[in-house]
């Protein structure tokens, strides 16, 4: 998942050029918590580039069937 994140981060149109890209990952209660350090080329863009990465990462997550978590509430308002 890591490397499948950098290369969303690294494909961003709103990165930096020749900035490395950084991926970090944390196991907690609620799930694994992935952070991807990147550098933004225009610090306007900031808020588009963490969306962009947001999403386009979340849409390569689900092709790759990761399951995400799911607060209880939220199964039970489901089942």
């Amino acid at each position: 998942m890591s490397q499948a994140l950098a290369e969303i981060a690294g494909a961003s149109r709103y990165l930096k050029p020749q900035s490395a890209v950084k991926v970090t990952a944390a196991e907690t209660p609620f799930g694994t918590h992935y952070k991807l350090k990147a550098h933004v080329a225009e610090s306007r863009e900031q808020f588009a580039m963490v969306t962009d990465l947001t999403l386009r990462g979340k849409d390569r997550l689900r092709a790759m069937h990761v399951a995400f978590a799911q607060a209880h509430y939220a199964e039970a308002a489901n089942g």
